[in-house]
């Protein structure tokens, strides 16, 4: 599975895991550079 608000096995979510912990520990913001939005931790708002 792939695409808009879907994981691929584990590898996604460690690989999400792993630039949110660099994010928090060095305050910079790999994750909108790196992950594709539909793969980012960022929830969908209610419309």
């Amino acid at each position: 599975q792939y695409g808009a608000r879907l994981w691929g096995g584990g590898v996604d979510g460690a690989a999400l895991s792993a630039v949110l912990c660099v994010d928090k520990m060095t305050h910079s913001n790999y994750e909108e550079i790196i992950m594709p939005e539909y793969h980012r931790g960022i929830p969908e708002l209610a419309a």
